[in-house]
């Protein structure tokens, strides 16, 4: 956010919406100003040439979108594509020759120029991050414009937290180009073999950055979700349903512990975290309700799932938004699949092809697409309903759910 702070105006409006997601003296602020949000943005993006603060103004709406109850009418993804668009249309990727993207003459004094760079730099890291957490090909541009070592006309070095976080929405672009780009594949997919080849040379580079940064869970967690990719007979399946597990638990360790150390971040947390602990919850659920169950501590692993629907709800700044209608998918399947329970798996049972994917198409995100199919499919058949219904969380399912966190 200090980033992409806009100055006075109208376009002020997202940074400051931004701010209110949780401000307790008026829970019912954010909710007051979506709709005039959300006008203003569509009426200021029909507006022909753009300009820079509107560049900016879209970095933080897309970091922290207005609260939606539907996936289908998320535009987060389609905001991305603009913020790209606009950002490279005024020639914020060639921040030393500005002149060439504009009929008037300009001259940037040095902090203009530093101001573009960041702004640009924060335009690839937001890109990415959605592209991941939406499960769709990034529209980052990593030219020399973002270059490690710093830019020759102003000298400028990135501070080091940038240039680290750059350094890791880098290997997400890695890890979604060597696993979900084959074209020669119907949905991208490579081979059993290529996976495994390239899963080793990645696991190095991600070594390399934590050697050098702190641990980096959420890239970890990307790079492993590959795993539900795998056939059950392919030679590493158990280690990377194991480096799975790692991965997932770590993450989420990691976020509670940063929620109970800072004071509470969750309730801050952007739209890519909470897109990331979702993935995560899938992840346990599918983990836990199969047969990989027998091979890791089962209380710890039920206790931190419910650990995360409690994190996800955290999350939530509306009544029956997104983060509140995952949650209870979520305790739903949870229930519906076994709640944890399944015991009685033999070493013969190992390889069976409960973890399959039908939906293969969101990269490392597809986990989380194909389980809400699956839950549409079951409690739609069922009557319970579907993600566009305004029903709220069933008093009882929550009511377990507290019985079990407390």
């Amino acid at each position: 956010m200090d980033i992409c702070d806009p100055p006075g105006g109208s376009k002020v409006l997202p940074y400051q919406t931004a701010k209110f997601r949780t401000f307790s003296t008026d829970p019912s602020l954010l909710d007051s100003l979506a709709t005039p949000i959300s006008r203003l943005l569509w009426a200021t993006l029909a507006d022909v040439p753009q300009s820079y603060i509107v560049v900016k103004a879209l970095c933080i709406l897309c970091t922290w979108p207005l609260p939606i109850s539907s996936t289908s009418k998320d535009p987060t993804f389609m905001l991305c594509g603009l913020m790209m668009q606009v950002a490279m249309q005024i020639g914020l990727h060639r921040p030393s020759h500005a002149q060439d993207f504009t009929r008037f003459k300009i001259e940037l004094r040095e902090e203009e120029m530093k101001d573009r760079i960041k702004t640009w730099v924060a335009c690839n890291m937001i890109s990415q991050r959605i592209a991941t957490g939406y499960g769709q090909p990034p529209s980052t541009v990593y030219d020399w414009t973002l270059v490690p070592i710093g830019w020759s006309e102003t000298d400028y070095q990135l501070p080091d937290e940038v240039r680290a976080r750059l350094s890791i929405e880098r290997f997400c672009n890695k890890v979604t180009k060597s696993f979900y780009t084959n074209r020669m594949d119907p949905v991208g997919l490579v081979s059993d073999e290529q996976r495994s080849v390239m899963s080793d040379f990645l696991a190095r580079d991600l070594d390399d950055i934590e050697e050098k940064l702190k641990p980096e869970t959420s890239a970890g967690l990307h790079f492993r979700l590959s795993a539900f990719f795998d056939s059950p007979g392919s030679a590493d399946y158990q280690s990377h349903l194991f480096s799975l597990w790692q991965s997932t638990s770590s993450f989420l360790e990691c976020v509670f512990d940063l929620n109970n150390t800072d004071g509470g971040l969750l309730p801050h947390a952007s739209n890519y975290i909470l897109q990331m602990i979702v993935a995560a919850g899938f992840a346990l659920l599918k983990l836990l309700n199969s047969f990989f169950a027998d091979r890791i501590k089962l209380a710890y692993g039920r206790e931190l799932f419910w650990r995360t629907i409690r994190g996800i709800r955290t999350i939530s700044v509306a009544t029956n938004d997104l983060p509140s209608r995952l949650a209870e998918v979520l305790a739903q399947m949870w229930k519906s699949g076994g709640s944890g329970l399944r015991k009685g798996y033999g070493q013969s049972e190992w390889l069976d092809d409960s973890l399959q994917l039908k939906n293969r198409c969101r990269m490392s995100m597809s986990l989380v697409y194909d389980s809400v199919w699956r839950w549409r499919e079951e409690f739609q058949a069922k009557g319970r309903g579907n993600l566009e219904s305004k029903s709220s969380a069933s008093p009882g399912l929550w009511s377990d759910l507290l019985k079990k966190i407390n």
